[in-house]
């Protein structure tokens, strides 16, 4: 009887554990991506503060790269600037089909004095489940300033972790306990 459940919940186990696909990311680093004000795109990269965790607090990344001569920095941020801001970045991640969706809607700039929200609640790109790397992209629209109607064009990429604990697998380990503890008990 033992041996039975034990085979039947092995041939079970991988199977659980591959709907379980979808997990919270703990760490998420900025590291690099292209930006767009309506045009020219220039690529950026996060040399201030590469190891940033966008997912555990509000980030300043620093100037990463500029814009007709004028710095950008960009960072996330709570809407205290004077612009609305967003949530703690958070995103999860799909190991079966290899995505990423994050909310950005913390995603500040600031350029040429002008602070902007470029952040969208539903970002969506992909990610690499060997590597950690993903690669997102999103747009939106600039609200007021001289750039009012603008449209900035963000990507990004960097490495996003996640830690399975996916419930079929607690589920499965704990009815497998208890059902091994009901043979034993029968054998006694």
């Amino acid at each position: 009887m033992i041996k039975k459940t034990v085979l039947i919940a092995l041939l079970v186990l991988p199977v659980d554990a591959a709907v379980a696909a979808v997990m919270n990311v703990t760490n998420m680093t900025a590291v690099h991506g292209t930006y767009a004000l309506s045009s020219p795109y220039v690529s950026w990269s996060n040399t201030e503060n590469p190891s940033a965790n966008l997912v555990t607090g509000y980030v300043n990344l620093g100037a990463v790269t500029e814009l007709f001569g004028v710095p950008v920095v960009a960072m996330t941020q709570d809407g205290s600037m004077g612009v609305q801001g967003g949530s703690v970045v958070t995103a999860v991640v799909d190991d079966v089909a290899g995505t990423i969706t994050a909310d950005l809607t913390a995603w500040t700039s600031i350029w040429n004095n002008e602070i902007h929200n470029e952040g969208d609640a539903n970002v969506t790109g992909t990610w690499n489940v060997l590597t950690g790397e993903y690669f997102l992209s999103w747009s939106r629209t600039h609200i007021g300033g001289a750039t009012q109607g603008y449209v900035a064009s963000w990507t990004m990429s960097g490495i996003a972790t996640a830690v399975p604990v996916p419930a079929a697998v607690w589920l499965f380990g704990s009815g497998l306990i208890v059902m091994l503890g009901f043979a034993r008990n029968k054998k006694h």
